[in-house]
Formats: structure tokens, sequence, C-alpha cells
């Protein structure tokens, strides 16, 4: 461990200081999908390492290194599947020197998601479509009772099949159906007034 003394002028007085203590640095914590038969996969790592020392402040980012057993790794790399132990170091310019360790975890997704569902290898979860919901995209909170303004319900779609093409929601839901209908019982009395 070095010792650093840095002097500020003070009232016609130096006051000194000393270094002794490392930097200290924040590290992330990385999950990481692949999809099945895959051995590998890549992991960016978000937020980045960060390092403060006590003394000189925010250590710039391309002065902190990180390893593994493999050697030297930067966010972006490719990852085997399983666990992979990474350390990251920083040093102030005396040099004293800080660490931190986080692990770097890839695993296999395995969900198939369905219905229209797309796969969100992020965070191994499926983005549902219309109405779907559930971990695969095959659970339908909708039934009969789901539907409005004369629509039917359709459970290969998860939704209500709307009679007019304004409501093209999953409930059918809108009030475009008063309106649509107001106008037309107006125009048949224009057309056809009562005798």
């Amino acid at each position: 461990m070095g010792l650093l003394f840095s002097a500020v002028f003070v009232d016609s007085k130096y006051l000194f200081s000393s270094d002794n203590e490392a930097p200290i640095l924040s590290c992330p914590m990385q999950y990481s999908y692949v999809l099945p038969g895959n051995v590998n996969g890549v992991a960016t790592w978000s937020p980045p390492p960060t390092a403060v020392d006590t003394v000189e402040g925010p250590i710039n980012s391309g002065n902190i290194v990180c390893s593994a057993d493999s050697g030297s790794v930067v966010s972006g790399d490719t990852y085997p599947l399983g666990l992979t132990a990474v350390t990251c170091q920083a040093s102030d310019s005396v040099p004293n020197q800080g660490s931190c360790n986080f692990d770097i975890s890839v695993q296999v997704c395995y969900l198939n998601c369905m219905n229209g569902g797309t796969l969100d290898l992020t965070n191994c979860t499926c983005n549902c479509d219309r109405g779907w919901s559930g971990a695969n995209c095959t659970a339908c909170p909708l039934s009969n009772g789901s539907c409005e303004n004369g629509g039917t319900f359709d459970v290969n779609k998860c939704g209500c099949v709307c009679p007019f093409p304004e409501l093209s929601n999953v409930t059918c839901a809108g009030e475009h159906i008063i309106i649509i209908l107001t106008f037309c019982l107006l125009l048949l009395l224009v057309l056809s007034p009562c005798d």
C-alpha cells in the first residue's frame, strides 16, 4: 500500500493530508439467458463497474480492469453456461488498489412462447400478444362475458370478434358503436320519414 501526501494552502499555512485508502468499487450483478442448444451467451454489464477514491474522487472507467479465470473480460464478451466469477480492480495514483467481485450467470431459457408471444431473452420471459397472459402466453383471462358492443368471444384468439372494425380492441369496448347506431337511425328517419 502506498502513501500519498497532498497539501492545500489555506490562511498562509499548508494543510497536509494522506491517502492510504484504496478506491471503493461497485460491481454489477449480471444474468444472461440463451436458447436451448447454445453452450455460451453474451453478457452486457449494466451498469458498468465504477470506482471512487476518497481523496482523488471518481476513477476513469478506462482504469478499471476486470478479469476471470479465462483472463481479461469486458462487457459484451461471450461466457460459458453456468457461473463465471469476475474480479474488477482499480488503483489510485499512490497506488492503493481496490476491487469488487460479481458473477455472470449464463442460463438456458426453456420458455416456449405461444399464441403470438415473443421471447425476451434478456429476462427469459414471454411478451404476450393481445389478451394472452401467463409464463408461456397460454392463459386467457377473458370469457364470453368480457365482450362488449355485440362482440363474440373467440377462445382460440383470446379475444372478442367485434362487429365493427372501429372496435378492434380485445373486448370490443368503445363508444363508436353508439355513434354509428345513432347516425344510422338518423339516416333512416331522413330517408324514410314517418307519415
